[in-house]
């Protein structure tokens, strides 16, 4: 959930490729940057573009606009689906 804040703060995330909500929320350059946590390389290298490539303003908006599609209803609903599946 640490993620889905920055977000709706507006703020890019630079997290580990192996955090769950990568493929959903993080979108290389716009929302954010993911690392290989076993490579402290990647996690330089992802810093080093978050200062030259982050827009504030620009990379603000549209971390928000990503966001608002994965409410906490959705969350619930997707979380409740998998329960579901599992029990069946």
């Amino acid at each position: 959930m640490v993620v889905n804040e920055a977000l709706s703060f507006g703020c890019p995330v630079i997290v580990s490729y192996y955090c769950g909500c990568v493929p959903e929320l993080v979108i290389e350059g716009k929302t954010g940057f993911y690392f290989d946590p076993l490579n402290k390389n990647t996690l330089v290298k992802c810093l080093l573009r978050a200062i030259f490539e982050f827009d504030c303003e620009e990379n603000a908006i549209f971390c928000i606009k990503h966001i608002k599609r994965f409410t906490p209803k959705k969350a619930a609903a997707q979380i409740y689906k998998g329960c579901v599946s599992i029990l069946h």
